[in-house]
């Protein structure tokens, strides 16, 4: 499978304009669009030893959850260690491709795959993303409108909820004088025209807006087509980052650590330890990663307690004026699923692709634990 065509099928999965954070870097940092991609690694990061790996056993792509940058980088040179990759993953003609914040939030993702390590009941998302809608007012005559229609339904236009190819039209008059260089459609240069038309609207996600201004541009017969947009107050809400949800029963701390504990397979986390730990525990809030940013609007959501990765100090003081449990169960920890996600979608898109898991390879406990359960 080509490289490009392998990236437009993994975007499906997890789009990045429905579920990445704004300003996150996701997608493609190297690679030739032309390659075929025939051996694929999948790992949390692309770090060092995960590059060495795919060179040595020369894997055509690395498919990793974590940005391989998020700065701009200006030049290669193997005295830095960054650039040193870049180098290394040029060289050897390797790609790398990321699914970073889409992958946390996309239903199926990691705060799903999270929620449900815990046995969280009816869990709901933290923070929603919004999708704004545009009305998009066309015009043609009619012999060109059910082809125009076609091409704007085929794009994603006249879509909501579970109604499909919805259009609204008016019969009108329109009078225009084509001058200087026009090539029309109808009538000729210089002489006045009137002509019946028919003006028709469509509703269209932001999500799909550019795809479908181009598809009419494209596709419409007159050689300046008019269009007119106007945004709507429809919305959409899909789930970002983050997940509350209640536990089966309530939990002592001890218990509910300990649950955490051997759903992560770990053998410790840190908690902030001058909390009031003698309160039960039933509504909880996840993230995967860096999470606190997400803490005020769990505890919002009236949880007990809230877990994450990459916790500071004074987060831990914030929790406990606050009267909540937190703890924290490491970024890479909470993270390192995502390369079972990863491998799965390559096999869904093209089973004939070998996929390779890295985190398999390192031993990670709970990857190998999780793996077993599904084979």
């Amino acid at each position: 499978m080509r490289l490009k065509d392998l990236c437009v099928a993994l975007d499906k999965k997890a789009p990045e304009k429905l579920y990445a954070k704004e300003g996150d870097k996701v997608g493609l940092f190297v690679g030739d669009l032309e390659r075929d991609i025939k051996k694929v690694l999948t790992v949390t990061d692309a770090s060092g030893d995960a590059i060495d790996y795919a060179i040595e056993n020369k894997v055509d792509m690395i498919l990793c959850h974590h940005p391989l940058f998020f700065d701009p980088v200006d030049r290669l040179v193997t005295s830095d260690i960054l650039q040193d990759k870049l180098y290394k993953l040029a060289h050897n003609d390797i790609a790398v491709f990321s699914m970073h914040t889409n992958l946390d939030s996309v239903p199926g993702g990691l705060n799903d795959i999270f929620a449900d390590l815990l046995g969280l009941k009816n869990p709901v998302p933290i923070e929603r993303k919004r999708i704004k809608y545009y009305m998009m007012v066309c015009f043609a005559t009619e012999e060109y409108k059910e082809n125009i229609l076609k091409a704007l339904f085929e794009a994603g236009a006249g879509t909501k909820n579970n109604y499909k190819d919805v259009f609204f039209e008016f019969k009108g008059r329109c009078h225009f004088t084509a001058i200087g260089e026009a090539q029309p459609l109808i009538g000729i240069r210089n002489k006045p025209v009137d002509i019946e038309e028919t003006s028709f609207s469509v509703l269209v996600s932001e999500i799909y807006l550019d795809r479908v201004v181009e598809t009419y541009m494209r596709v419409h017969p007159y050689d300046v087509p008019v269009y007119y947009l106007a945004e709507s107050p429809e919305c959409d809400y899909l789930p970002s980052i983050g997940r509350v949800g209640d536990l089966e029963k309530k939990l002592s701390f001890e218990e509910f650590r300990d649950l955490c504990l051997k759903a992560f397979e770990l053998p410790y986390a840190k908690y902030n330890f001058n909390g009031d730990l003698s309160k039960k525990i039933k509504r909880v809030g996840i993230c995967s990663g860096s999470g606190m940013s997400l803490f005020d609007k769990a505890c919002e959501m009236g949880v007990d307690a809230f877990v994450c990765g990459d916790i500071k100090h004074d987060a831990y003081l914030h929790a406990t004026d606050k009267g909540k449990i937190l703890l924290d169960l490491g970024h890479y920890e909470t993270e390192c699923t995502s390369s079972i996600v990863l491998a799965d979608y390559i096999k869904d898109i093209d089973p004939q692709i070998e996929t390779i898991n890295f985190e398999v390879l390192r031993g990670n406990k709970l990857v190998l634990k999780m793996r077993e359960c599904s084979i």
